[in-house]
């Protein structure tokens, strides 16, 4: 009685808050990219991105909003006629949403402007205004709520500043009315990518600034750190010679930083995965590169409830499809690092041609929701908004596979940036055009893979529970020479080994408790949960 309670207690504890993982495709016949997923107050799903199948130009900003199983529940697009894209979206103090991006409608006097748009809770539009002067605004990329129940945008501009582009900083009240605009730079070209409102009421800002020295394209990290006005209180470039970008800023319960990106400087590749920790005035404390010997870039990062690090981009040094496509592949990742650094697991997703993560979250049932785009199962010569929801691990169901980064640790050169700090851009109002309309929803899963999933009843694992020794028999393998990987419930590989063909494997040594085991060969995969109990059991 006291085992069957302990095992009852056990599974509850694993399975108490149901789960819905899934692969989900958006789209119509034409080109869409999922930019940003947000979970709602009522634990929906917004989808937020631009699409060229639907709407009144040749692109549009596109609102999906999904049941807690990614179903959907409506759909409505915003635009002109020319090109409307929404990089980002946030919910607002009153339930409804707010997307920001970029017009090249140009309503103020520039060719193209920064705008932003607010809807309710259904999706209608409520107001919408653009921001810029007489040059090029390459739009917002990010937006937040502030704790004066505002906004704050972060972009570029070339309509106010120093030079070519300069980071631009937008404050607002909740009516979308300027408080203050900032713009920062030098002669050369920089972009904003993220911003925080940081514990003192102020901003950090992270980015890139790019060069061209003797005609030869370099760039290096940003971070600006202002005051509750947007006034830059310290701001400086990092890197060497090579490539720096910075994606995401994130502050830390101490109040130093943390900044994802991506790095030439030093790991395996031409590109790898960076992860910068500062202190609060922007001293590099540690630097780490995760990654192999092709292109790995970082676009999000978000830091869980431990103290982790949870990173999302494209790889195309992992997954599957590289052994055949090389660069011409890429895949979705998803990285979790521990407080210190330290790799805890990596999954990539994706099918052999074309998938790009942009943003990625925790949800409230302890899984992660990641955003982007595919040419995997989609029709020929299109590419269809992704969602991924995955259990805590990682997993959603299909289309994945764990893999082994390299890391490498480094220190990080900077200097002070000499930034200019300048003000004032126009402000108009834009009549955009909504419309509700009907979304194709496909299941990827439901599609056949190249790296074919095994047939559930081709695999058997005995005992289940098991104590210390499992047997895994299989069959209908195209080649018997396959990788059991054993993961623990945080990620971690603690048994790996390579058969050939029905085999014991020996789990003394392993803590009792439930684990995945991953089945693959060069075309399969498989993954089966199993529970160890103690070896007197």
């Amino acid at each position: 009685m006291k085992k069957l309670s302990t095992l009852i207690f056990v599974c509850l504890s694993l399975f108490g808050k149901a789960q819905f993982n899934f692969q989900h495709l958006y789209g119509g016949v034409s080109h869409e990219r999922g930019q940003t997923l947000l979970e709602t107050t009522n634990n929906m799903y917004l989808f937020n991105g631009a699409t060229l199948s639907y709407g009144q130009g040749s692109a549009d900003a596109i609102f999906i909003k999904n049941n807690n199983q990614g179903q959907i529940i409506w759909t409505k697009v915003y635009g002109l006629p020319d090109y409307d894209n929404s990089e980002f979206a946030i919910e607002t103090n009153d339930l409804g949403y707010l997307g920001v991006g970029r017009s090249s409608v140009g309503v103020t006097a520039g060719t193209t402007d920064a705008w932003i748009y607010k809807t309710d809770s259904a999706g209608t539009l409520q107001w919408s205004k653009a921001y810029g002067n007489a040059g090029f605004d390459d739009g917002f990329v990010q937006a937040i709520r502030t704790i004066d129940n505002g906004y704050t945008f972060i972009g570029n501009t070339k309509s106010v500043g120093s030079g070519s582009y300069d980071v631009f900083l937008v404050h607002t009240d909740a009516n979308g009315d300027t408080l203050f605009t900032r713009a920062f730079g030098t002669s050369e070209s920089e972009s904003g990518l993220s911003v925080i409102q940081t514990a003192d009421g102020g901003y950090a800002i992270c980015g890139r600034q790019q060069t061209f020295p003797n005609g030869i394209p370099e760039s290096d990290g940003l971070i600006i750190k202002t005051d509750g006005n947007g006034d830059m209180l310290w701001s400086y470039i990092y890197g060497d010679t090579m490539w720096e970008e910075f994606e995401s800023i994130r502050e830390l319960p101490n109040g130093h930083f943390a900044i994802s990106g991506s790095t030439v400087s030093f790991g395996q590749g031409n590109y790898d995965i960076l992860l910068l920790l500062t202190d609060s005035a922007g001293v590099p404390l540690n630097a780490f590169a995760y990654g192999g010997q092709h292109a790995d870039a970082c676009y999000d990062l978000h830091i869980t409830s431990d103290n982790s690090f949870v990173f999302s981009g494209y790889t195309e040094s992992f997954g599957y499809g590289h052994s055949l496509l090389g660069s011409d592949s890429t895949n979705i990742f998803l990285l979790k690092a521990d407080s210190i650094g330290q790799l805890v697991w990596m999954i990539a997703y994706g099918d052999g041609l074309q998938d790009e993560a942009f943003r990625s979250a925790k949800t409230s049932d302890g899984g992660y929701m990641i955003s982007g785009f595919t040419t995997d199962y989609t029709p020929a010569d299109s590419t269809q908004m992704l969602f991924i929801k995955t259990d805590s691990l990682g997993f959603s169901g299909c289309h994945e596979e764990i893999v082994s980064p390299i890391t490498d640790s480094d220190t990080m050169n900077f200097v002070s940036s000499g930034f200019v700090q300048s003000s004032g851009v126009d402000v108009a109002s834009v009549n955009l055009v909504e419309a509700s309309i009907t979304t194709v929803i496909n299941d990827a899963c439901l599609f056949a893979s190249a790296n074919t999933l095994i047939e559930e009843g081709s695999i058997s694992l005995y005992p289940n529970p098991f104590t210390s020794e499992l047997n895994i028999d299989f069959e209908n393998y195209n080649n018997k020479n396959c990788q059991v990987k054993i993961v623990n419930t945080n990620g971690q590989i603690v048994l790996e080994e390579n058969i050939f063909s029905s085999k014991s494997i020996n789990t003394s040594n392993l803590l009792p408790g439930f684990y995945f085991v991953i089945i693959s060969n060069s075309d399969q995969i498989t993954i089966k949960k199993a529970l160890k109990l103690t070896n007197n059991e």
